[in-house]
């Protein structure tokens, strides 16, 4: 369910949940009120474990969170950054150049090496693309039941 709410903004059920229970906020920013039912407060308690299961693909960079989504690995940057107070708004866009180039100066200054060196492998496609969210513990970005149970689990998925 979690996975139809980002991915299937169209669909009746969705837009009903979100009308219901989101109200104009996203999945990862609402706050279950006491009234929600049950199921909705179970729902939203597993979003965090959801959470890393999804991998962003780069376009524009402007919905990517650089810190804190799954872009570069199956696991947020954040724990490698430099600046021990790094801004957790700052979004990918903001290291792309206008030459569909990675700004790399930029980037030295915030990241080790070994980190930089993973970005600049990731392909920055042709001006006008959007940032594509799929679900990273399949080979096809799809979700399923299955993985999701292993990362429930604890499972160690991506060895």
């Amino acid at each position: 369910l979690l996975w139809k709410i980002l991915t299937q903004p169209h669909n009746p059920w969705v837009q009903l949940i979100s009308k219901r229970y989101l109200k104009n906020q996203s999945l990862f920013d609402h706050v279950p009120p006491q009234s929600s039912s049950w199921q909705w407060k179970k729902l939203m308690s597993l979003r965090d474990i959801f959470k890393k299961g999804l991998r962003w693909i780069v376009g524009s960079g402007s919905e990517i969170h650089f810190w804190t989504d799954n872009w570069v690995s199956h696991k947020p940057i954040l724990k490698f950054a430099l600046d021990t107070n790094p801004n957790l708004n700052t979004k990918v866009a903001e290291f792309l150049l206008p030459n569909n180039g990675w700004n790399i100066r930029k980037l030295k200054d915030l990241l080790p090496d070994h980190i930089l060196q993973q970005i600049l492998t990731i392909p920055i496609p042709e001006i006008g693309t959007q940032d594509k969210l799929i679900w990273g513990l399949t080979a096809d970005g799809l979700f399923s039941a299955k993985s999701a149970g292993w990362l429930a689990q604890g499972m160690d998925y991506y060895t």
